[in-house]
């Protein structure tokens, strides 16, 4: 129990620093005089990316000697990853898509925080790309899944759980109103990407596709503005 205890608590560390560690750090830059908004764009998008990446260096040291060894064990059996791990992005995808056409014949307006990226990637294409490709992948995949799946020994729970805290997570803007329907696609992904990690008991599988999907959608995106 005493075990359970200290990698729930470990767990919920992670996920506020995840929450506010870059207004943290840009606060306390400000406080040494270097307001990080009054710079250039340009400065602005790298300043922001190395604060991401100072993030995952973290996370990364905390959880280095097993994402070492599940790497070396990704690679080692990189085809049988990869196509269990597509198989299941596809069933994550048709989830995500049948329920939200389902929700859009109920309510028309479209999941804040997809707007949010849309309107932050019209802004700062770089970071925002860079943030969710690479930072968030990297970083939601070792809090909701392997740091997650340190606190429930059920895989059933655990798999539920995660699934429906990466959908609050991803539509938090949303509590109280009807945008809560929105928690069934982004929860359904949740959920495929814990199974994925519990089955093959490698954070490697569901953060590559966790980065193929984000990808994908960014890509999309920035298409269809224009920027590419």
């Amino acid at each position: 129990m005493n075990k359970m205890i200290k990698q729930f608590l470990i767990f919920l560390g992670l996920v506020f620093l995840y929450a506010l560690y870059s207004s943290i750090v840009i606060m306390a830059l400000k406080d040494f005089g270097l307001n990080l908004y009054s710079l250039s764009d340009k400065i602005q998008n790298i300043a922001l990316i190395l604060i991401d990446i100072s993030f995952m260096f973290i996370i990364y040291f905390i959880y280095r000697k097993e994402l070492k060894k599940e790497f070396t064990a990704f690679i080692k059996n990189f085809k049988d990853n990869f196509f269990f791990g597509l198989k299941w992005w596809l069933i994550g995808l048709m989830l995500m898509v049948s329920s939200n056409i389902i929700i859009n014949l109920i309510y028309s307006s479209p999941a804040l925080n997809e707007q949010s990226v849309q309107t932050m990637l019209k802004q700062m294409p770089i970071y925002v790309a860079f943030s969710a490709c690479i930072f968030a992948p990297f970083c939601e995949e070792i809090i909701f899944r392997k740091s997650l799946g340190k606190v429930f020994k059920n895989s059933f729970i655990f798999i539920l759980v995660s699934g429906l805290l990466f959908g609050l997570v991803h539509n938090l803007d949303g509590l109280g109103t009807l945008q809560m329907l929105y928690l069934i696609p982004y929860g359904s992904f949740g959920c495929v990407f814990a199974y994925m990690y519990k089955k093959k008991k490698n954070i490697f599988v569901s953060m590559t596709f966790h980065f193929i999907h984000n990808f994908l959608l960014v890509s999309l995106s920035l298409l269809f503005m224009g920027v590419m």
